[in-house]
């Protein structure tokens, strides 16, 4: 994870990484907050997986603070 955000914000100039995991995923959930993930909101019916819309929690990691190119 660490790498992927080194590569967002050095080679693609990236200010933020945004991902989304399955409310009931812990175990995603925990690796993404070990990672520096801050949850910022709730998507609900988000995808259609396994044969439902299901709910989804939204975080982001800021990269940078610098200003667009």
């Amino acid at each position: 994870m660490h790498a992927a955000c080194q590569t967002a914000d050095g080679e693609l100039g990236l200010h933020r990484l945004q991902v989304g995991t399955l409310v009931h995923n812990m175990r995603s959930q925990r690796v993404l907050a070990k990672s520096g993930f801050e949850q910022f909101g709730r998507a609900d019916r988000y995808l259609h997986i396994d044969g439902a819309w299901q709910d989804h929690l939204l975080l982001h990691r800021i990269l940078n603070d610098r200003h667009p190119a």
